[in-house]
């Protein structure tokens, strides 16, 4: 009589060859993204987001821990694209849009299009001194030309000029760009191309 030992192997061989081959690697969301063409209003210069301080800060728009990830477990929502303004404590509204291939755009008027979202807009929701806005991806991004915005709306009170930080996720790079800010009205601007 054969032990019961000795056909073991052949039932886990059996139960692993039903299995079938093994499943190709899960790629996230938006990691083969790769940006072409950044510009940035003349004069502004696009620099590397990450900046290793080995700790994420909250709400200062960087990639302190270099993970690829802007603010991460600060309650921010990020996508295969992910747009954050911040400018600290300073008492002003900036706005952020994003304007997509199809020409849709999304913004405090605006807030959801098809595959974006803007999900903290100050200081409509309610900023207290942590001021930034966020919007990002929700799905794999269409190819073609992205135009960021960047808005100074209401100073309210506060003398210029206003100093802001816009950091871009796309894929797996990010990328910053210091902003300043003289006067109402005053626009900035980030484009690429997917």
């Amino acid at each position: 009589m054969r032990s019961l030992f000795a056909t073991i192997p052949v039932v886990v061989w059996v139960a692993l060859a039903a299995c079938g081959p093994s499943p190709a690697p899960h790629t996230p969301v938006g990691a083969a993204l790769t940006p072409k063409n950044l510009s940035a209003t003349q004069g502004l210069a696009i620099e590397s987001a990450c900046v290793v301080s080995g700790v994420e800060l909250c709400f200062n728009a960087i990639d302190d821990n270099c993970n690829g990830v802007i603010d991460e477990g600060c309650g921010l929502r990020s996508g295969p694209i992910q747009l954050t303004v911040a400018w600290g404590s300073v008492p002003v509204d900036l706005d952020l849009r994003l304007t997509v291939p199809s020409g849709d755009t999304v913004s405090d008027e605006t807030r959801t299009i098809t595959g974006f979202r803007l999900d903290h807009d100050c200081p409509r929701d309610s900023c207290g001194e942590q001021n930034y806005e966020n919007l990002f991806a929700t799905e794999d991004p269409p190819l073609g030309h992205y135009i960021v915005t960047v808005k100074l709306a209401d100073p309210i009170g506060y003398i210029s000029p206003v100093k802001a930080t816009l950091s871009a996720r796309i894929g797996s790079r990010s990328y910053r760009v210091a902003l300043e800010f003289e006067k109402v009205g005053d626009l900035r601007t980030f484009s690429f191309d997917l």
